[in-house]
């Protein structure tokens, strides 16, 4: 299954432009009692923004969709339809926590991951078994693509305040063995 990292996956100004948007006091942040959308006795607080649910309802919509193209350009991905878009916040925590695993859509698509600034708190993928196979750290710039079906968990902060993905899932065209 496919997880695939890329560095500087978007010209540096734009990276710059992005991170002032999100870090920005007008961006707005809405809380989200269970940031994973898996139900939980232990519940992960976070904040979130939807730019896009199968259609753009975030004024931020152009210059993430830009984002997901450039990068999709970049690995020659071609791109058929974007379900959804969407900003997670982490704020700083004392001790480690890694979130609840999930799947966004359990049918068959792409997801990207891209970090707005550097932090710690990173990506936790794992196999069918639950196994963990592929730690990604959030560095400004980097964008994870990987199978949609992958579980893949986040994590708080323990060192930087704040840790801010912008996470897409979206369809190629043809099915992912192509891809």
């Amino acid at each position: 299954m496919m997880i695939e990292v890329i560095d500087n996956a978007i010209p540096n100004d734009m990276q710059k432009y992005i991170k002032t948007i999100f870090v920005g006091p007008a961006f707005p942040w809405f809380i989200v009692d269970e940031i994973s959308g898996v139900p939980s006795e232990d519940q992960t607080e976070g904040w979130a923004h939807v730019i896009r649910d199968n259609a753009p309802i975030s004024p931020h919509h152009d210059i993430c969709l830009a984002t997901l193209m450039i990068v999709a350009d970049k690995l020659n991905i071609p791109i058929n339809s974007v379900e959804r878009i969407r900003a997670g916040l982490f704020t700083k925590r004392d001790n480690p926590r890694i979130h609840n695993p999930h799947v966004d859509y359990i049918n068959e698509h792409l997801a990207m991951l891209y970090y707005v600034i550097d932090s710690d708190g990173p990506t936790h993928f794992y196999d069918v078994h639950g196994q963990l196979m592929k730690t990604v750290e959030p560095k400004q710039g980097r964008a994870v693509i990987f199978d949609g079906r992958i579980q893949h968990a986040s994590s708080s902060p323990v060192k930087s305040q704040k840790r801010i993905v912008i996470n897409f899932n979206f369809n190629t065209v043809g099915d992912l063995k192509n891809v």
